[in-house]
């Protein structure tokens, strides 16, 4: 996609619904406006999909393809027990239910995947849903099949404001842009709206790109939430295939070419100047060092007491240290761990401090505009508020929401809650 004009940082480049959808937690999620609620009703006809309102499942049922899925999914879900399968299962059966979306997600491209066991198990799960949804039967297999690899190279995670997942969609236009690890536009959600804005000044004639390996959160991390007036909680982080931009250029190639079909050439992986891969690289090859500091964080993965957790999680550090360099993932993903377990204690200003080093990481590898970097800015600038750091504080939520505008728009709740956050620290 090129840039038909001149472009700010913050302009919106596209903003679409999406032609098919699902949220990730089914029994917590509505299934069409995707809010989490402890009271959804579920529908009397699947006992799967869950709604928060009448007006939902209406919608849910007349526009989103239900109608045409609700009496075959308990069928469905007899025979397909992995919910990854079911999960594509039900986005295909969305899209051919309505002729103008079928055609519209057509346009998209698609590669056949190069291990012949994905390939089977792809054509197995064809089978299944034509053996199961009678009407769908009709549809060509071939027609079915290039639409399944179109969504392995095409789909969306869907994203709250703090970038944890809560869906999936199928997004035509937004897949007509390529890749670069440097990107010039970040994706993000308004709901189910997906809002594709610039993140510095492009240029008429422009490549406008996005990274496809940008919204991973480290390798199952934990996040934490800066909500104003409250305390900073941990979450699980979104847990997705992609290698994020603090991998190797080695591994990010093979990911995108293992599950895009290309072999990344931007300015990031194409660079010889380029010394980040000796930052994230061990120092040296010391598994035996890895694999004891690994069994302390299974062990503090699993212990109840607090305490013992930090301590446990200081000995791994330690060790991942010694064989680590200061920007490997494996530190950062100490680091955000004992964050979180300070956090769980009380212990602010200890949190602080690691959020402090988290955040210096992400800096260093991290584009200036990504919004990973700005929401740890932001936990950082509400941790310092609490521990009444107050002018350190506001100057690192002053720089996270000026990122935040950005990535996020002005009109974002996020935007406005921290804005209300520096407004009552400044008085």
């Amino acid at each position: 996609m090129i840039a038909t004009k001149s472009f700010l940082p913050g302009e919106t480049i596209l903003s679409t619904s999406p032609q098919a959808y699902l949220p990730s937690e089914n029994e917590e999620r509505c299934a069409t406006c995707f809010v989490k609620s402890t009271s959804l009703k579920k529908c009397k006809g699947c006992s799967y999909a869950h709604y928060c309102s009448r007006k939902c499942q209406i919608v849910d049922w007349k526009s989103n393809g239900h109608s045409k899925l609700c009496k075959y999914m308990v069928k469905l879900r007899k025979q397909l027990r992995n919910q990854s399968e079911l999960s594509d299962a039900i986005l295909l059966i969305k899209t051919f239910s309505d002729t103008s979306r079928r055609d519209f997600v057509s346009s998209m491209c698609f590669h056949v995947p190069t291990s012949s066991s994905l390939e089977r198990s792809s054509k197995r799960l064809i089978h299944t849903i034509q053996s199961t949804v009678p009407w769908i039967s009709k549809c060509s297999k071939e027609k079915l099949l290039q639409t399944l690899y179109r969504f392995g190279s095409n789909n969306f995670a869907i994203t709250d404001d703090l970038l944890l997942k809560t869906g999936a969609g199928v997004y035509p236009e937004g897949a007509l842009l390529n890749h670069d690890c440097v990107p010039n536009c970040v994706v993000t959600y308004d709901g189910l709206v997906q809002n594709i804005r610039c993140i510095r000044k492009i240029k008429e004639g422009e490549e406008l790109t996005h990274s496809y390996v940008m919204f991973v959160v480290l390798l199952n991390l934990q996040h934490l939430t800066p909500t104003p007036h409250h305390t900073p909680t941990p979450h699980s982080t979104l847990q997705h295939r992609y290698v994020d931009v603090f991998a190797t250029t080695k591994d990010r190639q093979d990911d995108l070419c293992m599950n895009y079909n290309f072999k990344c050439k931007c300015s990031l992986c194409s660079s010889t100047n380029d010394d980040r891969d000796s930052w994230i690289g061990e120092k040296s090859r010391r598994s035996d060092v890895l694999d004891f500091a690994e069994r302390f964080a299974m062990r503090a993965h699993a212990e109840n007491d607090v305490k013992q957790e930090i301590a446990l999680l200081h000995e791994c550090l330690r060790l991942r240290e010694s064989c680590c360099h200061t920007y490997d993932r494996l530190i950062l993903k100490t680091r955000n761990a004992l964050m979180s377990a300070c956090l769980s204690q009380g212990d602010y200003k200890q949190a602080a401090l690691h959020c402090e080093i988290v955040v210096r990481m992400y800096s260093k590898i991290y584009h200036p505009m990504h919004p990973m970097t700005a929401l740890q800015l932001s936990t950082l600038g509400n941790l310092r508020v609490e521990i009444r750091e107050v002018e350190k504080g506001l100057k690192e939520l002053e720089s996270a929401v000026h990122v935040l505008r950005v990535t996020h728009g002005k009109d974002s709740s996020l935007v406005h809650s921290i804005e209300a956050l520096i407004r009552d620290a400044s008085t």
